[in-house]
């Protein structure tokens, strides 16, 4: 309305129009000042006016009392550099380095940038992990913040008991991995008096929070799901009653496993069960999965096997892990039993049987079950100074670089694993003997880009002065690789710098 009386009076001459009161008044309040020459006035509310109409609306008043101001004077922000170096991984130039610029920001005590602050918050509300990482590091200013978004001010709201009977489904699985955390039988308590009503799905995915400090005392109710009519709660409630020491389920597999396989004489037989009968439902045993390439009765066999914690097996057999999977090796179920104690060393995170199945594909790397997604699930999960051993072990059975599809090559591509310096250098080394010998860019050859890549991440940063020097510059092929090898060089600069200038 008032750009269209300042547009008349303008059209019209100052001398033959003048402007409303009210728009006099609104210029005033926008600190004009409206006792100039009136051809003045209108080309600075011209002014005036184009700078709103870009912003795409008027600016309100504040009405209330600002906040209160935040003091942090206490804490100890990240530098400017730091500040940009986090700009460069939130822009997604060097995005993998995020978990690791948080973990040396709390390693050493410092704040967050306050820049930086709302996408990392945004990211928050769909990366609940994100959130366990950065809120020791937020810091009051963070906090303030927070209060002021409801968005984000769900991320550190109290629970409130209301919202599992009004809230939505993310808000109620919040509120239940809260009590997981701080009163696992308060997340029984609520759940008991809604279970019947709840969709089979909701069911589903509240159950799958109980992996959160899952105890004993979980086993009644866990129990209780068996008798659901959803064979889909039934499977995950058995596979936690599975990670429960000792638990009903998992004496009830063993009974099972010991009326089905017998060790005799050095020599291993399986009675697979022509059927399976009521209770086996209920704990979870699918009657119609053939997935172990063995047919129904060799699914049932497996599906019971692999609730057995290994260690049951090791007292069973009276034998070590690696013994015993020599045994399966040579029995003629081997994929069967192999793929199911696979499964049940992952149920119990069994490091000793992580180590002795490794043992045993490096033995037999032609077995078609380390291509399936439990072998690949066990890799993701293997400890850290065992991913660097076996990785080694594995190398060190060819003198090149890896095939595709062998053990080394396979956990190297990973990326879930730190590389220590010596296998680093190792994989380098060869890396760039091959570049100097090789005469062609073979298709197949494209997955040492994937090692490459992982490597920019997960080697040590400090090693940057020892590996930017062997590249052979003149080979053939450097020319294709070139890009990639800048890249992997690049990013260890940036991450040997992150790391330093957090640590000042």
């Amino acid at each position: 309305m008032h750009w269209k009386s300042l547009a008349k009076t303008a059209l019209l001459g100052t001398e033959r129009s003048a402007l409303p009161k009210e728009v006099l008044q609104f210029l005033m309040e926008q600190g004009l000042d409206t006792q100039k020459d009136p051809s003045e006035v209108i080309l600075e509310a011209a002014a005036l006016f184009s700078q709103m109409n870009k912003a795409g609306f008027p600016l309100k008043k504040l009405e209330g009392k600002m906040p209160p101001s935040v003091g942090d004077d206490d804490e100890q922000p990240c530098t400017a550099r730091s500040s940009h170096h986090l700009k460069l991984i939130l822009d997604g130039t060097f995005e993998e380095a995020l978990s690791e610029f948080i973990f040396h920001l709390n390693f050493n005590n410092k704040q967050l940038p306050p820049s930086s602050l709302p996408d990392l918050l945004k990211q928050c509300k769909t990366d609940k992990n994100l959130w366990d990482k950065i809120h020791p590091a937020i810091g009051k200013r963070g906090y303030w913040l927070m209060t002021q978004n409801p968005e984000w001010k769900s991320l550190i709201a109290l629970p409130n008991e209301e919202v599992w009977k009004s809230g939505n489904k993310e808000e109620r699985i919040t509120l239940l991995k809260y009590f997981r955390k701080e009163s696992p039988e308060k997340s029984i308590e609520l759940l008991e008096g809604v279970w019947e009503k709840e969709s089979y799905q909701n069911r589903v995915d509240f159950l799958k929070i109980f992996k959160i400090n899952l105890s004993k005392n979980d086993e009644s109710f866990l129990e209780n799901c068996l008798y659901d009519s959803r064979n889909e709660v039934r499977k995950i409630a058995a596979n936690l009653l599975a990670q429960i020491p000792h638990s009903e389920l998992v004496e009830r597999m063993y009974w099972r496993i010991e009326m089905s396989m017998k060790f005799e004489n050095k020599k291993l037989e399986i009675e697979l069960p022509d059927e399976i009968d009521e209770t086996a439902l209920r704990d979870g045993i699918n009657p119609k999965m053939a997935s172990y390439r063995s047919g129904l009765k060799a699914g049932y066999f497996g599906q019971i096997l692999s609730k057995v914690p290994p260690r049951r097996l090791e007292l069973f057999f009276d034998k070590s892990p690696i013994e015993i999977l020599q045994i399966f090796a040579h029995s003629d179920w081997t994929a069967l039993l192999i793929q199911a104690v696979i499964e049940s060393t992952i149920l119990n995170k069994n490091e000793h049987w992580m180590e002795a199945i490794l043992g045993l594909w490096l033995q037999n790397e032609d077995y078609p079950i380390w291509q399936n997604s439990s072998a690949k699930e066990l890799l993701g999960m293997i400890p850290n100074k065992l991913f660097n051993q076996f990785t080694l072990k594995s190398l060190e059975q060819t003198k090149g670089l890896p095939e595709e599809n062998s053990p080394a090559a396979q956990l190297l591509r990973l990326g879930k694993h730190e590389w220590d310096d010596q296998l680093t250098l190792i994989v380098i080394k060869r890396f760039q003997y091959w570049l100097s010998d090789t005469t062609t860019f073979y298709w197949d050859s494209s997955y040492y880009k994937k090692i490459l890549q992982t490597a920019a991440y997960k080697a040590n940063p400090t090693l940057y002065d020892a590996l930017k020097s062997g590249w052979n510059y003149h080979a053939p092929t450097y020319g294709q690789w070139q890009p990639d090898i800048e890249l992997f060089l690049r990013t260890l600069v940036f991450r040997k710098e992150m790391i330093a200038e957090l640590e000042k």
